[in-house]
């Protein structure tokens, strides 16, 4: 990864010592030569495995469809930040001094198929 990184940056980077911790000089033109430690290269965005776009539209007083969605890891995590989002929700109509249980946001993916409802009132754990 490392070497992937000097050959891109081959004008800037010159990896000194290529192991899992490399030293690599950084020069720019004008400016002083800078010695950095590279640690846990990420891969490039054209090497990073594609990531699913998850959509959690709201269905509340009003019906707001979510048109930007969320890349996550798989449906499980789309599940999770469902919650998390309905959790936050929940917290701010508690706030205004109400809460309408059958308020949900539903997760659909991609291609619009539906992955789960997450009810607000199934979101938290309410006790009498």
């Amino acid at each position: 990864m490392h070497l992937a990184l000097a050959e891109k940056y081959s004008s800037l980077v010159k990896v000194v010592r290529p192991s899992d911790l490399a030293t690599a000089i950084v020069r720019q033109e004008g400016k002083p030569a800078v010695r950095m430690g590279v640690m846990n290269a990420q891969p490039y965005p054209s090497e990073m495995a594609h990531m699913p776009l998850y959509f959690f539209n709201l269905y509340n007083d009003a019906v707001t469809m979510d048109d930007e969605g969320v890349e996550l890891a798989d449906d499980d995590a789309a599940r999770a930040h469902g919650v998390k989002e309905a959790r936050s929700m929940a917290a701010e109509s508690v706030s205004k001094g109400h809460l309408n249980t059958s308020d949900r946001i539903e997760i659909v993916d991609e291609s619009r198929n539906a992955v789960g409802t997450v009810r607000f009132d199934e979101a938290v754990d309410i006790r009498p």
